[in-house]
């Protein structure tokens, strides 16, 4: 990292970015190629319960990044600080919490997705299908958490690449085993989980080896609870954030089942297949820097940090800003990809994608400033950002919205959120900068 913080502010930024967006664009190809295996070879019934499970995945996943970008937070402070033996022991300490924080997390993603079930208006098929296919998804979460760990610390030590090409063979690899078990062994919703977990398991066994090297390595550690609970609450803004988007999935599916069914569900999933692209490449770039504004912090060199955060808000805001029109000039196109004929679903699809859109051009500007928060560390403000967007003022609008606009203010509920937040970020940093301001004359 200390050779890479010499490079100018563009190279810098391209070297974290480039790796972090691969590894995520083809995360989301392999999503949407998933859910299509499951339209062809199961049915929509199959779809919308791999719908009605998404949020378990969200869960896992924020739970993954909570140790992960905690720790690697932490070790790039370290590393800033010229630290190698600290940032080792925090590396070997965290291996093994991640492992038991993920078994111990297993009852409870259980019973969220027994409540979740029991709550839907769906139909007892695709209940059915949500319930074998997080059934089985929740038995990988040991799987996802370790492996995602040894991720994070991959970039944090400046193998950024390494982290990504492990993540694209993997995702590659789940393609071609939702192939094999979907087409030729015919196993349903079951063949396409398995295929997931077989991935994450691959991206386990490859991320071990690339973090491993001179300058950080697994050493002797004491389990300190404080230190523990420091790095877990540095990185709880990311659980949170995930968490919270999962809980407003929730909310969202028993909405939209409430309004249109079985139907709205699956237009539903759509939308987030392909927003989950877009807004995952916004967000891959305010992740990317976390590494090099960690690292700076803990060197102490203010300039650098705000030269990376002014570059990313820019360039965050362009991206989005571009998003925002492909969604909606392609959206018909992208629904044509799951082989959905039904005309209803079209128009729900496409009706709700161009009011989900303008928060595109935001999601930038909100994503950078919770990353940045904890990146310097200020854990507690970055999390109640993460508290209010994904889920304070979501559950506020969708309170309110559908009440005078119906199915439309459901899907203009993450809108009204994004909003409200960069609102709230922009009057605290006005704060925050004119303390410092008193502070410093």
């Amino acid at each position: 990292m200390e050779k890479d913080n010499k490079l100018p502010i563009h190279k810098l930024f391209l070297k974290y970015f480039l790796p972090q967006l691969l590894s995520f664009f083809v995360i989301s190809f392999y999503v949407v190629i998933d859910a299509a295996f499951v339209k062809k070879y199961v049915g929509v019934d199959a779809l919308a319960g791999v719908n009605l499970a998404f949020p378990i995945m969200q869960f896992i996943i924020g739970i993954s990044l909570m140790v992960g970008i905690g720790t690697s937070t932490v070790i790039g402070i370290e590393l800033g600080k010229g630290d190698i033996k600290e940032a080792s022991r925090v590396y070997s300490m965290m291996i093994f919490v991640s492992a038991i924080l993920s078994v111990l997390f297993m009852p409870l993603l259980n019973l969220i997705s027994q409540v979740m079930y029991a709550n839907s208006n769906v139909g007892p098929e695709v209940i059915e299908q949500a319930r074998v296919y997080s059934n089985i998804l929740i038995l990988t979460t040991p799987i996802w958490v370790v492996s995602q760990y040894f991720l994070s610390v991959a970039r944090a030590i400046g193998k950024p690449m390494a982290a990504s090409i492990v993540i694209i063979t993997g995702n590659i690899l789940n393609i071609i085993f939702d192939y094999i078990l979907l087409d030729k062994f015919n196993m349903g919703v079951e063949g396409a989980v398995i295929a997931t977990g077989s991935s994450a398991a691959f991206v386990l066994i490859i991320g071990i080896f690339i973090v491993g090297n001179k300058r950080i390595k697994f050493t002797k550690f004491k389990l300190e609870a404080k230190r523990v609970w420091g790095i877990l609450y540095n990185g709880f803004s990311d659980l949170v954030a995930e968490c919270s988007y999962g809980l407003t999935q929730l909310i969202f599916l028993y909405s939209v089942s409430i309004y249109a069914g079985k139907d709205g569900v699956v237009a539903l999933g759509l939308i987030n297949y392909l927003s989950n692209f877009l807004v995952l490449t916004i967000y891959g770039m305010a992740v990317s820097v976390q590494p090099i504004i960690s690292y700076n912090h803990g060197a102490n060199n203010a300039q650098k940090i705000n030269e990376v955060k002014n570059f990313v808000l820019k360039w965050s805001t362009v991206i989005g800003t571009i998003f925002f029109v492909i969604m909606n000039v392609f959206i018909y196109d992208f629904v044509k990809l799951f082989g959905i004929v039904k005309v209803n679903i079209i128009e729900l699809a496409i009706n709700a994608a161009r009011l989900y859109a303008p928060l595109l051009i935001l999601v930038g500007y909100n994503s950078v400033y919770i990353s940045y928060y904890t990146a310097i560390e200020d854990a507690r403000t970055s999390a109640i950002f993460s508290i209010l967007k994904g889920l304070i003022f979501v559950i506020i609008g969708i309170i309110i919205l559908p009440g005078f606009l119906g199915l439309d203010g459901v899907w203009l509920t993450f809108l009204f959120s994004e909003v409200v937040t960069a609102v709230c970020i922009y009057f605290v940093n006005l704060t925050k900068k004119a303390r410092l301001i008193v502070k410093n004359s």
